[in-house]
């Protein structure tokens, strides 16, 4: 059972034993490269208590499933489907104002246009078109 967890775990243990080595034989100070294996580390830990907790449920008596996967979509702020949604939105919105740019030009020429044609100073005024 769970051999293909196991496997995984042998297969992490050797990639250990050979960043050993290569780290090791490094000749530079490798700035960084603690805080990246740490938070490997840390993910590893919460997999651990996960199934820690998977554990001491079964040994409970409780019916339990296992499904990560599931759990962690769960535990999801914000569904996938809506961070698609909401980078889509940004492009859009991106888009927009870039499309829009021309426009605004076009318009502030006109109303200044205006503004010098009725003899409005404009000044002191707060407008879109006075900055």
């Amino acid at each position: 059972m769970n051999e293909n967890v196991l496997e995984i775990i042998d297969t992490l243990k050797a990639r250990l034993d050979d960043l050993t080595s290569v780290v090791g034989e490094c000749s530079i100070e490798l700035e960084g490269y603690d805080t990246k294996l740490d938070q490997i580390d840390t993910q590893i830990y919460v997999l651990q208590t996960k199934i820690e907790k998977l554990n001491e449920r079964i040994a409970a008596g409780e019916e339990v499933v296992s499904d990560l996967a599931a759990a962690e979509a769960k535990s999801s702020r914000i569904p996938e489907d809506i961070k698609e949604g909401m980078t889509d939105a940004v492009q859009m919105a991106g888009s927009l104002a870039r499309d829009a740019k021309p426009i605004v030009s076009e318009i502030t020429g006109t109303v200044n246009e205006l503004k010098e044609a009725f003899g409005i100073s404009g000044k002191g005024s707060k407008t879109p078109f006075n900055k």
